[in-house]
């Protein structure tokens, strides 16, 4: 995995950092549209697992258990592994800060990274984008999530019998996106029933390929593949995961979500943040911002947008909501790669979808 600014005087923790992102003051001038004033310091304060995946000449994971104090130290880091395997965090020199809107921003020695970031308003997750190096071209950028531990008790009880749908990123050798759908059973066996790709449907593995388990603090692990890392959240009904090895030099971000729920089309009214990655051509890209659908929940528009290439702000939008939870474009023309998923809870959507432009990305879309 790319060492950049994430590895050299802090190696990781910059990393883990950029999950924790820009803009401390609140203003709304990094791109996001705050809501009422509503977080302090302290939302910031305690122990944050945290994954990301990199994109670019870098391409790789990264994940790591960080602990902060009440002003946003750094105190205690655990856990620590990359794609490359450096198990050897850097001095703890780094500090989150979050303004009253939500938006986090990463200090190393006083000095701000540039991540670009926003906690959730259940204050549990922040998801970020950032740029890890801009020297070496393909650009090497990342999307990280963090996720607070809040004393939530989890167990493999968690899993048994529980149907999903998965969306997920790769870079490296390949870069492409992916979603399919399966369940588990009493046995926390996985069965892929469906799978797609930017070229069409995927021969699923076979049933009860592997087996899948979280521990108490809501880690999520795999039987047979030991790169596999998740991150469950409170409400136990989305897994944040990363996989892959430098052996196949192919690394994956995967957001699965319990479904089971049932949706209406006005499910998707409101505001919502995102956070976006989008791969090669001639360099990947991170994108974020924040999105308003009108109160039938069909039709949206961009409140604010910026990517790190300067591309200027998308028009509007419309999407269609399935009974099921699955999210398809209505815009004209219609981008027929464009498949998504609401969560259980209705609080956040994942997407994936190939550009205009061939970049094949992946979207979190959350309150």
């Amino acid at each position: 995995m790319r060492k950049g600014v994430l590895s050299r005087s802090v190696p990781w923790i910059l990393l883990i950092a950029g999950i924790a992102l820009v803009g401390c003051s609140g203003g709304g001038g990094d791109g996001f549209i705050p809501p009422p004033p509503q977080f302090s310091q302290a939302d910031i304060t305690g122990t944050w697992d945290v994954i990301q995946l990199a994109s670019g000449t870098g391409a790789g994971w990264f994940r790591a258990t960080a602990t902060f104090n009440g002003s946003g130290s750094i105190t205690a880091l655990d856990n620590l592994l990359e794609s490359d395997g450096n198990t050897v965090p850097g001095p703890l020199t780094i500090k989150w800060l979050i303004g009253s809107s939500g938006l986090v921003s990463e200090f190393d020695n006083n000095v701000n990274t540039g991540f670009h970031g926003k906690m959730s308003s259940d204050k549990k997750l922040i998801v970020a984008v950032q740029t890890l190096d801009n020297t070496s071209v393909p650009y090497t950028v990342a999307t990280l999530i963090a996720r607070k531990r809040t004393g939530t008790a989890f167990s493999n009880a968690d899993l048994v019998s529980i149907p999903f749908v998965y969306h997920l990123l790769t870079t490296g050798t390949d870069n492409v996106w992916e979603y399919g759908s399966g369940s588990t059973d009493a046995s926390r066996q996985l069965t892929t029933t469906s799978v797609t790709g930017p070229s069409g449907p995927i021969v699923p593995p076979p049933p009860n390929f592997d087996n899948i388990s979280v521990g108490a603090a809501g880690i999520v692990t795999l039987a047979i593949d030991n790169t596999f890392y998740g991150l469950m959240t409170d409400d136990k009904k989305v897994i944040f995961s990363i996989s892959g090895d430098n052996t196949s030099n192919r690394y994956s971000l995967r957001v699965i979500t319990v479904t089971g729920q049932a949706y209406t089309q006005a499910d998707l009214a409101g505001i919502r943040q995102f956070m976006a990655l989008r791969n090669t051509t001639p360099s990947p890209l991170w994108s974020y911002g924040a999105t308003s659908t009108d109160a039938t929940g069909k039709n949206g528009t961009y409140l604010s947008y910026t990517d790190s290439a300067g591309n200027p702000t998308p028009a509007p939008f419309s999407r269609i909501l399935s009974s099921t939870g699955v999210l398809t474009d209505n815009t004209t023309p219609v981008d027929a790669t464009f498949h998504g998923q609401m969560a259980f809870n209705k609080n956040m959507t994942v997407r994936t979808n190939t550009n205009a432009a061939g970049r094949h990305g992946l979207a979190i879309n959350f309150e």
